[in-house]
């Protein structure tokens, strides 16, 4: 599996970078199953609230056959750091200032190679703001 470990530093400015209600969303659009050309999509994504980040990655109620998790994706996500899913059904995580942006971005990023099977950046679809969108695409290293 290529390693995308030159993401978090990216990573880590434009969490730095997101203001009250902003939001990032990167995403491996489509099926695990090479099969299917459709299917779910997997996910992290990262909003501010106040001063507190959270970051939540795709639980299996967004999540339909054979892209839904498996327990040892689960386990992985668990180590990770992530929550059990909540209300919003997804795993997730909730930091006050100062946040570990660091932290919180090598997480995401393991748990898009490890669960969500990302293995090269083209994979990859970026969303949210349109001022956090370009401060990710545009750091050194990333997209």
């Amino acid at each position: 599996m290529t390693s995308l470990e030159h993401l978090v530093e990216p990573l880590s400015g434009a969490l730095a970078a997101l203001t009250e209600d902003e939001s990032l969303i990167i995403s491996r659009p489509g099926s695990l199953d090479p099969t299917l050309t459709d299917g779910s999509n997997r996910f992290v994504q990262f909003t501010r609230f106040g001063s507190d980040l959270r970051a939540e990655s795709v639980g299996d109620r967004y999540l339909e056959g054979a892209d839904q998790l498996t327990p040892d994706q689960v386990t992985v996500l668990l180590e990770l750091g992530w929550e059990t899913p909540d209300e919003g059904g997804n795993y997730w995580g909730q930091w006050e200032e100062p946040v570990p942006l660091g932290m919180v971005a090598a997480m995401a990023v393991r748990t898009l190679q490890l669960v969500h099977g990302v293995e090269h950046i083209e994979q990859l679809d970026i969303d949210g703001s349109p001022e956090i969108t370009r401060t990710f695409r545009d750091a050194p290293g990333a997209m």
